[in-house]
Parts: structure tokens; sequence; C-alpha cells
């Protein structure tokens, strides 16, 4: 007893990817995709695929028993063949993993995206990583009010900058929740 393996654990923001996989693209991923704003060098986790059964392997002495796959692949013409992929792991190995796919909420089709994903079992939610002026704009919160009639989160990544925004939003919808990825982003890493 006591020991951090006897705890269970979701990992709440994974990414599968299959560089190989024509249907799909990854262009942070690509071999000479530049170095991240942010982060910098994304070299070391740059490999030609990353499964779920890859994650698997790695997770099983952590007591890991569940994952969400949250939307990896940017730059792909139709964002449900990424749902399609990531489903297939969870159909394959019987690992409960919940898909969070991309879709533009401020497109005139978002509520047709959204559907086909929901043809998916494991979708939980949508991700439309973005960084333009989207909180204020009204046919991305058109979008975004979709989310509610499907029982969908919203995983987004507002910048601190927009967080004032971003609680604005959230109170005008208390009815869907609302997940901040990489905890606001913060583009300077110091006391202040």
């Amino acid at each position: 007893g006591g020991l951090m393996s006897d705890l269970e654990f979701t990992d709440t923001h994974v990414h599968f990817y299959d560089l190989r996989d024509t249907r799909l693209h990854y262009s942070w991923l690509l071999p000479d995709a530049e170095e991240h704003s942010d982060v910098g060098s994304l070299e070391a986790i740059k490999s030609v695929r990353y499964w779920a059964d890859d994650f698997i392997a790695e997770s099983r002495l952590a007591g890991t028993t569940k994952a969400v796959h949250v939307q990896a692949a940017i730059g792909i013409e139709d964002p449900v063949e990424e749902t399609r992929f990531v489903q297939g792991f969870a159909d394959r190995l019987g690992f409960p993993l919940t898909i969070v796919p991309y879709c533009d909420l401020a497109s005139e089709d978002a509520a047709r995206v959204i559907e086909r994903h929901l043809e998916y079992a494991g979708v939980c939610g949508i991700r439309d990583l973005r960084y333009d002026d989207y909180l204020t704009d009204p046919h991305w919160e058109r979008g975004y009010a979709l989310l509610e009639r499907h029982g969908l989160v919203c995983c987004d990544d507002p910048l601190v900058s927009v967080m004032g925004e971003a609680t604005e939003l959230v109170r005008r919808y208390p009815g869907i929740t609302y997940c901040i990825d990489h905890s606001g982003y913060p583009r300077r890493r110091d006391s202040e």
C-alpha cells in the first residue's frame, strides 16, 4: 500500500498520432516544423508515431487507467479523420479512452462537423485551438453554444491576457463545461 501505482489516474491530455497515415496531418510534428514559439524545440517528441498502444506500455506501472486524447492533427483537411483514427484504438484495445477532436466553431458547418464527430462513441468534447479574437467573435460563440446541446466539453487554450473574456463566456453559458488547456499557457515563467 501507499505506492503511486495503487492509485488510479486519468491522463487528461494526451496526443496520439501517426505521421504515416496520409489522411492525417500534424504540421507541428513534421521534421522541418519550426520551433515552438514558447517552449522551444519539440524534437524530443517527434517520432513517426505515438499510438495508444505506446501510451499503455509507457504508463502501465503508473496506475493510468484512462486517457483523453486531445486534438493533435493540425492542418488536416477533415478533422473527423482524426476521430476515426483514435476511436480505432479504443475499439481495438478496450482501453477507456475519450476524444476531444477539432472543430472550427466559427465555421458555417460547425454543427455538421460536430454531428459527424458524434458518430464515434468516444467523443466527449471539442477543441478549437486558435489565438485570434475568437472569444469576442459572434460566429465562434454561435458554434460554442452548440456544445451544450450535445453535452460536450470545450477544451480551450485561452492566453492569460484574455482570461477575462473567457470568464464572461463561461458566465453566459453555465451549461457548458469549459476546460482550460495548458493552464492559460503563461508566456513568462517568472514569479510575477
